[in-house]
């Protein structure tokens, strides 16, 4: 189950308190149910099965939502709330994108596996530039966005890997992301598996799956693993001390025993008197 960030001012905004009680849970519905970068495909049948309305007026429900005022007139003006592609087949949230990933005003990162996923399927959607354009779209390094291919399309589900760590039932298997083949080696090759499949393991767990929190973890381990390393080789430096000075001061009682005896001059028995008699 996924879980995604929540609007907590959405009910204090003048265009979403204008909409009616029909409309306001299908925006909630669309808010739940859109994919990773916000897009819903059209499936009106379904819908009214799932939010029970028996009549649902697309057309009607998108002017409402992209209606909102001029904060200085208060005159309605119209913006691109919710926009219709891929020739009317698809709805696109078009805010859902910065609202879910970007972290201050500097844009959305391309260095996490998420959000490249997200952007292949803009462009899968052939809406990138036009959310670029649009300003829909803001990216801190739009260069590195370009050389990093390999990463799966889309909002793929997670692979079920099994967790070594634990009993082979089926509480044992955790959704591990499938990180881009070449940064996954790198950091294998820095780290060792057991470190990343750890981490992975880990960010998972914690719902951080982005490869800086990986990375850290894996710095972590490494070096506890150095630290506990030098503390055994500081353990056995004195063990080997320890034995040196036992052989040492065994050798030191022999030498002196040694050279007291060559030391003491032999007893001679005292003298009798000779008597005359």
């Amino acid at each position: 189950m996924s879980k995604r960030f929540s609007d907590t001012n959405l009910w204090e905004s003048s265009w979403f308190l204008d909409l009616s009680p029909e409309h306001k849970n299908l925006w909630q519905y669309l808010e739940r149910n859109c994919d990773c970068a916000g897009i819903w495909e059209i499936d009106i049948p379904q819908l009214k099965r799932k939010i029970g309305y028996k009549e649902i007026n697309l057309t009607s429900f998108i002017t409402e939502v992209n209606k909102d005022y001029d904060k200085l007139s208060g005159n309605p003006v119209t913006v691109k709330r919710i926009m219709l592609i891929c020739n009317n087949t698809k709805l696109w949230l078009t805010g859902f994108i910065s609202f879910q990933y970007e972290k201050g005003k500097n844009g959305i990162n391309t260095n996490i596996p998420a959000i490249i996923g997200v952007l292949n399927r803009l462009k899968d959607n052939n809406i990138y530039d036009l959310a670029i354009k649009e300003g829909f779209l803001r990216i801190q390094n739009s260069s590195k966005t370009e050389t990093i291919t390999t990463i799966p399309k889309g909002c793929q589900p997670l692979p079920r890997v099994k967790d070594k760590d634990k009993d082979s039932d089926s509480s044992s298997f955790l959704n591990i992301s499938l990180f881009e083949s070449q940064i996954k080696k790198e950091l294998i090759s820095q780290y060792g598996q057991p470190n990343v499949d750890y981490a992975v393991r880990e960010a998972v767990r914690h719902n951080k799956n982005n490869l800086a929190y990986i990375e850290g973890i894996c710095k972590k381990r490494k070096e506890k693993e150095a630290i506990k390393t030098s503390l055994e080789e500081a353990r056995q430096k004195k063990l080997e001390q320890d034995k040196l000075l036992s052989s040492q001061r065994e050798a030191w009682s022999k030498l002196n025993l040694f050279e007291l005896a060559c030391s003491r001059t032999p007893e001679t028995p005292p003298k009798k008197e000779i008597g005359s008699g």
